[in-house]
C-alpha cells in the first residue's frame, strides 16, 4: 500500500513541475504581450515632444568605428 501512494506521488510531482513550467511560460508571455508592451507603445505614442526625458529620444549615427574600439 506504501508503494502505491509513493508511486502516485511521484508522478502527481513530476505533474505539477510539467505544469509549473507551462504556467510560468504562460504567465510571462501574456504578461508582456498583453501589459507591458501596449503600455509602453501608448507611451510613448502619447508622450509629450519637448518633454527630453520622455519618449523616443532622437540621437545622431554614431560613428563608423564606435564599435572597433570598445575599451
Amino acid at each position: 500500500m506504501y508503494k502505491l501512494f509513493t508511486t502516485i506521488r511521484r508522478l502527481l510531482l513530476k505533474l505539477a513541475k510539467l505544469m509549473g513550467l507551462i504556467n510560468t511560460f504562460i504567465l510571462l508571455v501574456f504578461s508582456f504581450y498583453i501589459l507591458l508592451l501596449p503600455t509602453s507603445l501608448l507611451y510613448r505614442l502619447f508622450a509629450r515632444s519637448g518633454d527630453k526625458s520622455r519618449g523616443w529620444r532622437h540621437r545622431d549615427p554614431l560613428p563608423k568605428d564606435h564599435f572597433q574600439k570598445q575599451y
